[in-house]
């Protein structure tokens, strides 16, 4: 679909099957995670993806000592999956990158989960150093219970990317230059990249800093951060901070414990945005960015996940659910997720996510 501000009108659409036609109509297998507009000369394209390629349970190092070209942006990556549906990586450490660890473009309902990715060659300008990014309309990915260290961006999305899941995930150690330097800035290891992604969701993540920024242009409506911890930030206080990411969702976000995250809006409304419901904080305008002290005893938000339907299976009974935010009625959260024991404890990979086949 064409028409939206920044985009490649190749870049804004999904990737689905179409389960049914009659004529010149069908309906397509998964439910549209935007109204799509005729009027803006809607196409589709038939592809012929791979599929059921998976990678688990093992160790993958970089030897190379030089960053990739930065004439070929697809070279250098760890793993790249183009035009790809219904793939895996699980329980797999990757170590140094000259260009990403994980790229992923132009595909779908791809999973990476259990696995850590850390360090690069390059974490400079003209993209380097990423931990996973997912472009030009990759949709309906799950990137859960993941640890990523010492990276530029740690999860990224751009170029029209939508409805893809970020969730359970552990970033520290962000690091990023220009020209060899040191930046003088705090990077972004969740970062929103431009050009139209919208629709996703980033629940349970313990980051340093989110940032929709305005690098490669405007990004899309609907992109909803729920239940994170924000621990970085500007001065160590947590900051989500949307550049002309319209209509976006805040929900529940964290800089401590007991502490609300600060949202910062740029050239941007919200759709929705508070922390929790007690008897002092209404919720933020769009012109509004502080943090607020909360009593766990008087706060709370009903909301638990947008994705999980219950405690998912790598959340052990020691974890609350939720593990992140305010109170949901059930005694305040623990305020930390798996992938931080896990990885601060030296293990490289979430073994448990390996699939266990029959007779090994």
């Amino acid at each position: 679909e064409s028409g939206f501000p920044d985009a490649d009108p190749e870049n804004v659409g999904e990737i689905t099957r179409i389960r049914q036609t009659a004529g010149r109509e069908g309906s397509l297998e998964t439910g549209a995670n935007k109204t799509y507009r005729t009027v803006h000369g809607l196409w589709i394209r038939k592809i012929d993806p791979v599929r059921n390629v998976g990678f688990e349970g093992f160790t993958l190092r970089r030897l190379d000592n030089e960053p990739s070209s930065q004439n070929a942006y697809n070279s250098g990556d760890n793993f790249l999956f183009d035009v790809a549906v219904n793939c895996w990586i699980r329980g797999v450490a990757g170590r140094n990158t000259c260009r990403h660890h994980v790229c992923v473009n132009r595909s779908g309902h791809l999973l990476v989960e259990g696995s850590s990715f850390a360090e690069a060659v390059s974490r400079d300008e003209n993209s380097y150093g990423y931990g996973v990014l997912l472009e030009v309309c990759t949709s309906r990915c799950l990137i859960q219970n993941n640890a990523f260290d010492r990276l530029r961006h740690a999860m990224a999305v751009c170029e029209g990317v939508n409805g893809n899941v970020f969730a359970f995930n552990y970033s520290r150690g962000q690091t990023w230059t220009y020209h060899g330097l040191p930046n003088l800035f705090q990077g972004a290891d969740l970062c929103l990249h431009g050009r139209y992604p919208y629709a996703n969701l980033f629940e349970h993540n313990v980051v340093e800093f989110v940032y929709a920024d305005n690098s490669h242009g405007a990004n899309g409506p609907f992109n909803t951060f729920l239940r994170n911890w924000v621990y970085h930030g500007f001065n160590g206080k947590g900051l989500l901070r949307l550049y002309r990411a319209p209509q976006s969702i805040v929900l529940g976000n964290i800089s401590t414990p007991t502490r609300s995250a600060r949202v910062r809006y740029d050239s941007c409304k919200p759709f929705r945005d508070t922390f929790g419901r007690d008897r002092k904080q209404r919720p933020r305008t769009h012109k509004e960015s502080h943090d607020v002290e909360w009593d766990p005893a008087e706060t709370g938000l009903a909301t638990v996940s947008f994705f999980y339907g219950s405690r998912p299976d790598f959340l052990p009974a020691e974890y609350t659910w939720p593990a992140v935010g305010p109170d949901a009625g059930n005694g305040p959260p623990v305020q930390r997720i798996p992938a931080m024991r896990w990885y601060e404890a030296g293990r490289g990979a979430d073994r448990t996510a390996v699939t266990e086949w029959e007779g090994r």
